[in-house]
């Protein structure tokens, strides 16, 4: 009897471990909500005790974060007013952030103050960003070219009046950035005040290569729409449209002292309905010594 005891406790523990393990598995991410009309004081962990602020979900998703796979900040419709996300944590296998699916864009305005509407640290990987309406903010997604950054998507999302201000550089900002999409965005009326130079809807630098743009539209984007610089190889930037008289050039290619040129971009299947816009172009037609050599684009 004493054995069948010991058997059976044992047999017990074996359960216990067997559906914990299943319940994890079945539960392996921390989920998030964001209500710009919840009230102040919720934990996020449901609709109804959502975060009102975008900022303090990330900080708390960080901090709550206990090994599950990813982390899901899911976010309702609404407005919501001068808020951002600075992410300075090591992310998890996945980090998404999105709208509610099959409801309208949350809509961010930045009410045209001098800040990004998110930045991350190095190193960022598997960040995933959709379907959320960006609008008035100094910057859009910055990614930081201070160590190496892979595997993000950003896609269906909405950027408009990003710049603002003399020296705003990039909507999406993609540093050390490789192996990363960009599909399905708009961007209108993107300008800095000081004129067109500077600010670009996509820039790819410091080595941020094998990326794909793709079916976005850029709308009124003043200058150049997307730069590429030092050593951003092999990006793929293809069946994009570009609308509006103000954008004068798809693609730009360039490096500063000390940089490298950049090699093996495809651009095709880009459309724009304005006469004389220049597909791509490299700012500098020599080669720098020292760099990799190739062919600055393709078709």
């Amino acid at each position: 009897m004493r054995i069948l005891a010991v058997l059976f406790l044992l047999s017990l523990m074996v359960a216990t471990t067997v559906t914990t393990g299943r319940a994890f598995a079945a539960s392996d991410e921390l989920l998030v909500y964001v209500d710009a009309r919840a009230h102040a004081g919720g934990d996020g962990r449901t609709p109804a005790t959502a975060f009102n602020d975008i900022g303090t979900a990330a900080q708390t998703a960080a901090a709550t974060y206990a090994g599950q796979s990813k982390i899901r900040i899911e976010i309702a419709p609404g407005t919501y007013v001068g808020q951002k996300i600075d992410w300075r944590w090591q992310t998890p296998s996945a980090l998404i952030i999105e709208g509610m699916p099959g409801n309208p864009r949350p809509d961010f305005d930045g009410g045209g103050s001098s800040t990004h509407w998110a930045s991350f640290r190095p190193p960022a990987t598997n960040i995933t960003i959709r379907h959320v309406a960006i609008r008035n903010y100094y910057e859009g997604i910055v990614f930081s070219y201070r160590g190496a950054n892979s595997n993000e998507t950003i896609e269906d999302n909405s950027f408009q009046n990003i710049g603002l201000v003399p020296t705003a550089y990039a909507v999406i900002g993609f540093g050390n950035t490789s192996n990363s999409v960009i599909r399905n965005n708009t961007f209108v009326d993107i300008s800095n005040n000081s004129g067109c130079g500077g600010l670009h809807a996509i820039y790819a630098q410091h080595g941020s290569s094998s990326n794909l743009i793709e079916n976005n539209r850029f709308e009124n984007v003043c200058g150049q729409a997307i730069k590429l610089r030092d050593r951003s190889n092999n990006n793929q930037i293809v069946n994009n449209r570009f609308v509006g008289p103000q954008t004068r050039m798809m693609v730009v290619e360039s490096y500063q002292p000390g940089e490298c040129q950049s090699i093996g971009n495809v651009v095709r299947g880009n459309t724009s309905d304005s006469e004389g816009v220049i597909s791509y172009k490299s700012a500098h037609a020599k080669d720098v010594p020292g760099c990799p050599v190739g062919i600055r684009f393709a078709q």
